[in-house]
């Protein structure tokens, strides 16, 4: 799934997708929860939340989980590039 394809989905635009995987930007409640439903996942699953670290309290571990959210959307788009 490209960056396009993506904001296409879940209706966000590609500049802003672009923002959350290069971790300049944080993704709102409700845009993580659009981005779930476009990659078919929990927004769990996005935030690995099994760590039990809360975000609001941790700037930093925040920026580290909106990373995290661009590595494993870079890690799908290319699964999922060499699956077509």
């Amino acid at each position: 799934m490209t960056q396009r394809e993506l904001a296409a989905a879940s209706n966000i635009t590609e500049p802003s997708i672009s923002l959350y995987l290069n971790g300049k930007k944080l993704p709102s409640i409700p845009v993580l929860f659009r981005l779930a439903e476009a990659l078919g996942v929990t927004p769990a699953d996005l935030l690995d939340l099994g760590t039990g670290t809360a975000t609001t309290a941790n700037p930093q571990r925040a920026q580290q989980l909106v990373r995290k959210l661009g590595a494993q959307l870079s890690e799908l788009r290319q699964s999922l590039g060499s699956a077509s």
